[in-house]
């Protein structure tokens, strides 16, 4: 058998030579492209894709995007800048070229170091943006650009600190998620993605075990929201493509749901489940058990339920006592968190965990304050109950995504006197009473959480929409393994099988790591690389 540091040799020989070979070669203009002032079929565009390239090779060790753009009006100059996000911690800096081509055939490059031409901005943990601008842009140009961001590491345990490196190296990957529709008309566009790593097709062949909240992971799943006639194509060695021409761009509207949920994009996964009932029933068992634990009854918990409730007659009266208090606490969703080197000079706590350490800090996120009104509510003897639903503001829910990322807070539902109340205190100056995020025309799934010392699981009341999540703990930081993960079981055919989604069973399979933004807008899991200039869409 060949040495670990022999096929680590090979794999970093062949990530190179991929690049460059691999990499999609600038191509001349036409003539017409050349003396296009207008397209008919974007008429009063301001710019418009003429070819779109998108590429993850876990195989290979990169991801690259190619684009050419033709400029038709001023204000089309703005896709001069390029805006490439990237994970620091698990990937290289991006390598550019580009060109900008004017009318009359005239061609001006991209020229310098990448240090130079590269500006970098922190977008959040470990996430990074490098952007550039391509030269000399006038109406009438052609800009043309090429990214490639090789893909470096990731994290494996169990091995000495030679040989993790080297495994790390060949189980590089991403998973991606292809943004079809743009800003921009785009009149042809090739997508393509190859999932299995070196780990994957060299040293184990399919002896590689991942895992997701410790299940296994085996099935590879995507979720298309395509135009007619589109399709994704899945290849002998098990890679996938998409090819597509003449796809619109996207329309902005005032007042309009958020566009997000509707464009044609495809979203790949990793889960250890090929059904939506499996999937949802499960992850409410895990919600109701994580948010359990979070929002546990203590003596501190139980004692300020008391105070805060004093003078209060009735079940309306303490509910409103207790919103009254929680609504008063610092909502870092609106303010800032502390760094770490700021609570450990106050003395304070490295991570909050539980709902009393939100209560003693008298601050938290929109999530963590509603878990601790939860809490508060519980000790009160207040029949309340833990929700989760998709904000509109950002996303409507979709059941056939079997991901957890488009869920992203907490919201609490009290029963007084025969009626349903949804209450929002994660929500800053959200009066008592009303919930923005959910009401008569937004359907809901309710997520019971246990009441106090009860210590089991509750189903979903099942309804046609809703859910909402964040992929962090209670107390809105990024973590790897966090309480209070979210649910919903969709409306599923009597079958239990996801109708749009396609699951491919690959073996071995990598864990779950979606980008996601939620309450409080801070970012976690894998990043999508976006070619989109700045302030896109």
């Amino acid at each position: 058998m060949r040495s670990c540091h022999s096929v680590f040799f090979i794999a970093i020989t062949a990530l190179f030579l991929a690049i460059d070979c691999s990499a999609q070669k600038f191509q001349e203009p036409t003539k017409e492209e050349l003396q296009m002032t207008a397209d008919p079929k974007a008429p009063g565009a301001p710019a418009v894709i003429l070819y779109r390239e998108e590429s993850t090779d876990n195989r290979s060790h990169y991801i690259s995007s190619y684009v050419r753009i033709k400029v038709l009006t001023e204000s089309g100059k703005e896709w001069a800048t390029v805006q490439v996000p990237y994970d620091a911690g698990s990937t290289a800096t991006p390598i550019i070229e580009g060109r900008t081509i004017h009318s009359d055939g005239t061609v001006i490059r991209l020229t310098g170091k990448a240090s130079d031409l590269l500006v970098f901005k922190t977008i959040g943990v470990n996430v990074k943006t490098a952007a550039f601008n391509l030269p000399s842009v006038e109406v009438g140009s052609i800009l043309e650009y090429k990214w490639t961001v090789p893909l470096t590491g990731g994290s494996v345990s169990g091995e000495s600190d030679a040989d993790e490196g080297t495994y790390s190296a060949m189980m590089a990957s991403s998973i991606p998620v292809w943004n079809v529709q743009h800003r921009l008309f785009a009149h042809r566009e090739h997508f393509y993605y190859n999932p299995k790593t070196d780990m994957d097709s060299n040293v184990v062949g399919s002896g590689v075990t991942y895992f997701v909240d410790g299940e296994r992971a085996s099935y590879l799943l995507y979720t298309p929201h395509l135009p007619a006639g589109a399709q994704v194509v899945r290849g002998a060695k098990e890679d996938f493509t998409l090819d597509i021409k003449d796809v619109p761009a996207i329309e902005s509207e005032s007042d309009a749901p958020p566009s997000s949920s509707f464009y044609y994009r495809v979203r790949f996964y990793y889960t250890p489940y090929t059904t939506a009932l499996a999937y949802w029933e499960n992850e409410i068992k895990r919600w109701s058990g994580r948010l359990n634990d979070f929002a546990g009854q203590t003596n501190a918990i139980k004692d300020a339920a008391e105070q805060m409730t004093a003078g209060a007659a009735t079940a309306e009266g303490k509910a409103r006592k207790l919103y009254d208090a929680v609504e008063a606490f610092e909502n870092t969703d609106f303010t800032r968190q502390k760094s770490d080197a700021e609570r450990a000079q106050l003395h304070m706590k490295k991570q909050v965990r539980k709902a009393q350490d939100v209560l003693a800090e008298k601050s938290g996120s929109g999530n963590s304050l509603a878990a601790l009104y939860l809490a508060l509510a519980h000790a009160a003897g207040l029949e309340a109950y833990g929700v989760q639903v998709a904000d509109r503001d950002q996303r409507i829910f979709d059941p056939n995504f079997l991901s957890l990322d488009q869920l992203d807070s907490l919201v609490v539902l009290l029963k007084m006197d025969g009626k349903d109340v949804y209450l929002d205190p994660g929500e800053k100056l959200c009066p008592f009473g009303q919930c923005w995020r959910v009401g008569a025309e937004r359907p809901h799934a309710r997520l019971h959480a246990a009441q106090p010392d009860q210590r089991r699981d509750y189903g979903a009341q099942r309804k046609p929409d809703a859910g909402r999540r964040g992929q962090r703990d209670w107390n809105g930081s990024d973590t790897d393994e966090w309480p209070g993960r979210a649910a919903l079981a969709p409306d599923c055919p009597d079958d239990g099988c996801c109708r749009g989604a396609k699951a491919v069973q690959l073996g071995p399979s990598q864990p779950v790591a979606a980008g996601h933004f939620g309450r409080g807008g801070s970012f976690s899991g894998a990043r999508h690389l976006s070619d989109q200039p700045a302030g896109g869409g």
